[in-house]
Order: C-alpha cells, then structure tokens, then sequence
C-alpha cells in the first residue's frame, strides 16, 4: 500500500511564521511520524505546537480512511448478498417457468395421443 502525506495549507501556514531551521525541522518530524511512526520532541514551542497540530490532523485522517473501508467492505458484503439471493429467485423462477412448460408439453402430447 503506498504511504502518503496531505500537505495541509494549515502546515504552509504555520510554516511562514518559522524560520528555516524551525521549518525543517517541522518538516522533518511530521514526515517521520506519517510514514516511519517516529514521534517528536523539541524545546522549541513554535515547532511542537505545529507538529502536534499536523499529528492530530494526520491521525484524524488515518481512522477516516480505515472507517471507510470498513464501510466499503460492509457495502461489498451487502451487496453479494442482494445479489446471490437475487440469483435464488431468478433460478426459482427459472425452475418455475420451465415446469409449467413441461406440463404444458405434457397436456398438448396427452390431447393429442387422445
């Protein structure tokens, strides 16, 4: 499955108020933490607040998806089910149709043999 990071305006914008060093340093803790689960600590207020902010919205972002497989694998289900019992019913019928003709077939052989 591939990895990725949503580059948020909200990080941009926190990162214009930061100086390169603090920038990188961001950069480099929300990278780690997305795709390696790396957490991060600084004494550095600007860069923990921001970082903190980016892990919320990064692991608010993680449940959303997985709840929507979830979901999706709950559709899925669902839907196999309609359709195999609609499949019963369309073979019933099916089962139906070619019992009536037979019997039919059988009464036109029966007039006929009479």
């Amino acid at each position: 499955m591939k990895k990725y990071l949503k580059f948020r305006e909200s990080y941009a914008n926190y990162i214009k108020g930061m100086t390169d060093k603090q920038a990188g340093q961001f950069i480099k803790a929300i990278s780690g933490y997305a795709f390696e689960g790396k957490t991060f600590e600084s004494k550095d207020a600007k860069v923990m607040a921001a970082y903190v902010y980016a892990k919320t919205q990064i692991d608010i972002s993680r449940q959303n998806s997985y709840n929507g497989k979830k979901g999706y694998l709950v559709m899925s289900e669902n839907k196999k089910h309609y359709r195999s019992e609609k499949m019963d019913d369309l073979g019933a019928l099916i089962g139906a149709i070619a019992i009536t003709a037979a019997a039919n077939a059988e009464s036109v052989d029966s007039k006929k043999s009479k």
